[in-house]
């Protein structure tokens, strides 16, 4: 788990926020939209604890590209993807006392060219429904050759920025 590399001490709870209320706002809103009502859903009912909400999408084209909903859709999603580029966003929202800090990292990501026998095994071995872009980039590697290149921050596109959240805690005086 990313936060374990800047914090030792924490539990994970899930918000079970609707997220499809937000998805007619742009996407940089939307993503700052799902961060913050995850995080104070949290902070509602736990009000002397610092609570950090996330949310990462993946735009391509200038739209939100979701998790897929099968392995059709992953299929189509990884084929768009396909020798292209395109921004992995992730919003965190922090809550702490009165304070709430929101921010969006941004990172580019250029796929290789992907042949139909890679993208049916990636499916098939890394089982991508459960995430943004149908993709993880930590499954990237000579066996799943997916991601060629990247711009930003790497721990961005896997799904918390944490160099930038280490900073916002820090600013805080919670680490």
């Amino acid at each position: 788990m990313l936060l374990s590399e800047i914090c030792k001490d924490f539990i994970v709870l899930s918000s079970d926020v609707d997220e499809s209320s937000s998805y007619n706002l742009p996407y940089l809103e939307c993503v700052k939209d799902l961060a913050k009502k995850k995080a104070q859903k949290i902070f509602d009912n736990h009000k002397d604890d610092v609570v950090i909400g996330a949310d990462t999408i993946v735009v391509f084209n200038d739209k939100i590209i979701h998790k897929p909903i099968d392995e059709q859709d992953a299929y189509h999603i990884l084929k768009m993807l396909s020798n292209n580029e395109h921004l992995v966003l992730t919003a965190y929202c922090i809550c702490y006392k009165d304070k709430q800090i929101v921010k969006v990292v941004t990172s580019k990501v250029k796929f290789f060219k992907l042949n139909d026998d890679t993208i049916y095994k990636y499916i098939r071995e890394k089982k991508p429904l459960d995430k943004a872009g149908a993709y993880g980039i930590q499954d990237s590697s000579k066996e799943y050759p997916i991601v060629e290149s990247f711009t930003g921050s790497y721990t961005n596109i896997v799904g918390l920025p944490i160099e930038s959240l280490y900073r916002d805690l820090k600013d805080l005086k919670i680490i």
